[in-house]
């Protein structure tokens, strides 16, 4: 049941982010924990939102 809950999600999830951000959603993650009673939802987006607290992840530079 849980995952057909994420399937279902994950595409309602998916066209309210990308209409209201402008941006693709890469990942949708979906976690619970029973105790204590716990939810996590992260979706990924394809860009930083700017002004939002957001975090770009790059690759390290190679030092020479």
């Amino acid at each position: 049941m849980r995952r057909d809950f994420q399937r279902m999600m994950k595409i309602r999830y998916s066209e309210m982010v990308e209409e209201l951000t402008g941006r693709k959603l890469l990942a949708f993650l979906s976690q619970v924990h029973v105790e204590p009673d716990l939810t996590v939802e992260m979706l990924l987006l394809d860009g930083p939102m700017h002004g939002f607290g957001a975090l770009e992840l790059v690759e390290p530079e190679d030092d020479k």
